[in-house]
Formats: C-alpha cells, structure tokens, sequence
C-alpha cells in the first residue's frame, strides 16, 4: 500500500512511527559520540595520572581512538537501537553498476564504484584544504589535520591494522549496517543522506567532513543496493588504503613537500627543483592527471547514471509523501540535537588554541 492509497489517518500514524524512529537513531547517534568521547578523555587522563610515560607513545593515540568507540561506544549504540525496527533488503532486485538490473554483484562494478569514489575523495579533501587553508590565513593560525600527524608518527603495519582493517570494518558496521538497517525502512534516499551527513559530522573537522560525506553517501548507496556490508566495507577498505598508505608515499617519493616548501614566485627556485628532479617532477605531473581524470570520470559517470535514471533508491515498507520526507527525518528532536551538537563540536575545534 503505497501513501497515495492510504487515508489520512493512517498516513498520520506512519508519520509519526517514521519521526520517532529517526529520533530513536538521532538519540542512538548521540549516544555513541558521548560514550565515545567520556571513554576516550577518562582514559587519556587516567594515563596522564597513573601513567605518564604511556601518554607521549604513538601506539596509545590509537588506543584512544579505538579501544573507547568499538568496546564502549558500540555497544552502547547497539544497545539504543534495539528499539528501532529494521526494514529489510529486497531479494528482487540484484545490482548492476549503479542500478539494480543483473542477477549479482561483481568485481567490475566494484571497480567501478572504486573510481567514483576515488573521485569525490580527492573533491572533497580540496573543498577542506581549501576551506581550512583559507581559514589559518584569515585567522593567522596555523591548523593542522591530526590524522595526517597519526599517520606520520605510525609504523606501516599499525596504519594498515588500525586505519585499513579495523576502522572501515567498525564504522561500516555503525553507520552503515546499524543505521541504515532501521532508517531504509522509510526509503533508501534519506537513509543514504543521514548517513553520509551523521558519518562525516562525526569525524570532528573540516579537514575530511566534506569527502567523508561524499565518499559516505557513495558507500551508503552501495550497501544499499547490495545488502551486503563486505562491498562497502572494502570500498572504504581501498580509500584509506589510497588515502593513508599508497598516496603519501607517493607524495614522498616524488618530492611533493620539497615543492611545495619553494616559493612559486621564485621562479629560479622552482626551474632548479624541476632540473634536479625531472624524474619525480613527470611522476608528480602524471600522478595530478591521473587526480584530476578521476574527479572528471566521477562526475560523469554520476551525470549520465543520474540522466539515464540508472540509480535505483528503495522507497522503504512505510513510504512517504516527497514533501513529508525531509520533515520527518530532520524535524524531530533525536536528529535534530545529534546534528546540533556534531556540528558545536565541529565549531568548538575551529577555536584557536593559545600558542
């Protein structure tokens, strides 16, 4: 039964069982970020009194950034969310590419997913740059990205552990599998939505909040087009493998941050660099083009997948009207306040710090 053949009545009380339960995961989401956050400082403070010497080690930061999300935080988000019902996968529909048409879902359309998000990763990490780059000048403070800190005072092997295997596994799990299980119930799109906003909204700053939501919201779509946590768990698997492993390295071996310490105005700076590293100069030339030609195959493939009504979005077991959808999820207290206080956070670490 679809909203156009229900009375008024009954569509009044879909309503609002809908506007509770994106309150029930707002609450959940809120809790996951206290608990979180509580677990996170108590164990950083209770190290710097019983255990100094523990604090300054690079093993610990991800301590505190694992142990307290995946063994209190989950379970306490686990736990809220049993009040929430979760809608189901339909077994009609299969994948192909972006829309639902062959009997299953295969390497090649993963790679094609692999491309778009590669794409909307390096978008996203340009629009922060960009924005908190803009920001240090106009404030003369210096801000810096802490997961790039993480990433360069950590060995290889806890990068891929930490930031490769664990990481993706567990937030897939929370913001895809957990959430989106109970949101879809109300339609694919503003599951997709939430959790691509709530997933990047969680991760603190500007620096990742803008790719975080675009390479969120593609995840998102995956899974709920497949059903499956493993493809969007190992989508998100191959960006941070890109992102923290592969791509930095490259950025090393090609000389990236001699370059980018030369004054572009000195041009006899800049002529004696590509004189001295002509080899790593055409590296870094090809690797900017190969950047660029995927942010351009992205864009693309969305434009023609979006003309060609190729992207397919469930309209949920309990449908809405268009115009009702947008005011159900975000006019009810629990999305309302989680977003409030996500983006407080977001706000409170712009703050200057005093040098």
């Amino acid at each position: 039964m679809t909203y156009e053949t229900q009375d008024r009545e009954a569509y009044l009380s879909n309503f609002k069982q809908c506007k509770q339960a994106y309150s029930g995961l707002g609450i959940a989401v809120i809790v996951l970020f206290f608990v979180y956050m509580v677990g996170s400082y108590a164990l950083m403070y209770a190290t710097d009194y019983l255990l100094p010497d523990l604090y300054g080690q690079w093993w610990f930061q991800w301590v505190l950034n694992l142990v307290p999300l995946y063994c209190l935080a989950l379970p306490a988000f686990y736990l809220c969310l049993r009040r929430v019902d979760k809608g189901r996968h339909d077994p009609t529909y299969v994948s192909y590419g972006l829309i639902y048409e062959k009997p299953r879902f295969h390497l090649g359309h993963f790679c094609l997913f692999a491309v778009v998000a590669f794409g909307l990763m390096y978008m996203g990490s340009l629009v922060g740059n960009g924005l908190m780059s803009w920001m240090s000048q106009k404030l003369n403070y210096d801000y810096q990205n802490g997961l790039n800190d993480l990433a360069a005072t950590s060995p290889w092997w806890m990068l891929l552990l930490g930031s490769v295997i664990i990481a993706p596994i567990g937030e897939e799990f929370i913001f895809r599998k957990l959430f989106i299980d109970r949101a879809r119930r109300y339609g694919d799109g503003m599951a997709i939505l939430l959790s691509a906003l709530l997933f990047a909204l969680f991760h603190g700053n500007f620096f990742q909040f803008f790719y975080a939501f675009l390479v969120g919201g593609l995840m998102a779509y995956l899974y709920t087009l497949t059903g499956k946590l493993y493809w969007s768990a190992g989508l998100h698997m191959f960006m941070n493998f890109m992102g923290m492993m592969v791509i930095p390295k490259l950025t090393s071996l090609l000389g990236m941050e001699e370059l980018n310490a030369i004054d572009p105005n000195d041009i006899e700076a800049m002529e004696a660099y590509m004189m001295s590293h002509m080899g790593a100069y055409i590296g870094l030339a090809l690797f900017s083009l190969l950047i660029y030609g995927a942010m351009i195959a992205s864009v693309v493939i969305i434009i023609y997948h979006i003309r060609k009504k190729k992207i397919y979005l469930g309209a949920g077991e309990t449908p809405l009207r268009p115009e009702d959808r947008g005011l159900a999820a975000f006019g009810n207290k629990g999305i309302a306040i989680c977003i409030l206080l996500l983006c407080l956070l977001m706000a409170m670490n712009l703050i200057p710090v005093p040098q």
